[in-house]
């Protein structure tokens, strides 16, 4: 049986010829020097229908830039792989997420700190945000509905930044 060597032991390669370096060895066998820079899944929030499937952080978010796998997925295909919320300019923060139906996700959240453009103040978690997503695969669409609360005893005007990109990549190239 064959272990794996430490640093600075000798292993044999097809070839016959030796290796004693460590990282010469890892080249040898990845096809681009380093294996690529994926951000885990390890924490997404998965819904799937069929064969529609999509994955966003905790906070229901698909980050618009960075090295992920996060998106909507239909056909081995990741149509939207940007979607991103903001309220008064800034992300939401993220209190729950659930999947648990499979094909519906709950994401609860609440606002930041947010100066509003009048220069009024809205404390962090004045306002309470429901995000309920549905995936529908007969149409195929990911649905969404955003249900906001208030919870202080003044009416609060801000904007809402719903962003989108999409680059149709193929599963494999993801």
């Amino acid at each position: 049986s064959l272990s794996w060597p430490l640093a600075g032991s000798v292993l044999a390669s097809p070839s016959g010829l030796l290796a004693d370096n460590h990282t010469e060895r890892f080249e040898e066998t990845l096809t681009k020097t380093r294996p690529t820079g994926v951000e885990s899944l390890a924490q997404a929030i998965v819904m799937k229908k069929d064969n529609l499937f999509f994955l966003a952080q905790r906070d229901g978010i698909v980050p618009m830039i960075g090295n992920h796998g996060l998106g909507l997925y239909y056909h081995d295909c990741r149509y939207l792989n940007g979607y991103e919320l903001t309220l008064g300019g800034l992300p939401p923060v993220g209190l729950s997420a659930s999947a648990a139906v499979g094909a519906v996700g709950i994401f609860s959240l609440t606002n930041p700190e947010l100066v509003l453009p009048n220069g009024e103040k809205v404390d962090k978690e004045q306002l309470g945000l429901t995000w309920h997503r549905v995936l529908a695969a007969e149409t195929p669409a990911l649905r969404d509905e955003l249900r906001f609360q208030n919870f202080s005893l003044k009416p609060i005007r801000f904007s809402i930044t719903l962003a989108f990109r999409s680059s149709f990549e193929d599963v494999y190239v993801v």
